[in-house]
């Protein structure tokens, strides 16, 4: 998982508030920004349109938990609802939660370039107008420990 400084980015889509990050996992809808809908365009359409030279990356920022979960968290796009994630499942990244046992701060999160899964789901045309995000932890977290995220951002840098 990368941890950098992001510049000039363009938020594409992103969550419409935050995440619990249950032990059972979570769904988060990932939605085209008011600017992108203005543009009449579908969120593979849009997706089709990056740049040359630009990548798409998944940002999560905002994390927060009360103590470790003691455990890594597997993200996963558009995995089916109700799945629950194989080994055949490849994740799109993963999350720690090691640095942010504390108020969450604007300038911390993870991202990961999600540039060719994003393109593979369009053009085998399995993206819809949304993006689900599954968050699920790799093995069981620490016991009555919920970490939250704050915001996921489809951005293109």
């Amino acid at each position: 998982a990368a941890k950098r400084k992001s510049t000039n980015p363009t938020v594409i889509a992103k969550s419409l508030g935050a995440a619990a990050l249950k032990p059972e996992g979570v769904r988060v809808p990932i939605e085209l920004v008011a600017a992108e809908r203005r543009n009449n365009q579908s969120l593979a359409s849009r997706i089709a349109k990056v740049a040359s030279g630009k990548s798409l990356y998944l940002v999560f920022k905002n994390l927060n938990t009360p103590k470790q979960p003691e455990e890594l968290y597997n993200v996963y796009i558009n995995l089916e609802e109700g799945k629950t994630p194989t080994a055949a499942d490849t994740p799109a990244g993963t999350i720690n939660f090691y640095n942010f046992v504390r108020k969450p701060s604007a300038d911390a999160f993870f991202s990961f370039d999600v540039t060719d899964a994003l393109k593979k789901l369009v053009a085998e045309k399995q993206l819809s107008d949304s993006l689900v995000i599954t968050i699920v932890p790799a093995a069981p977290p620490a016991e009555g420990v919920i970490p939250t995220i704050g915001q996921i951002e489809l951005v293109e840098q």
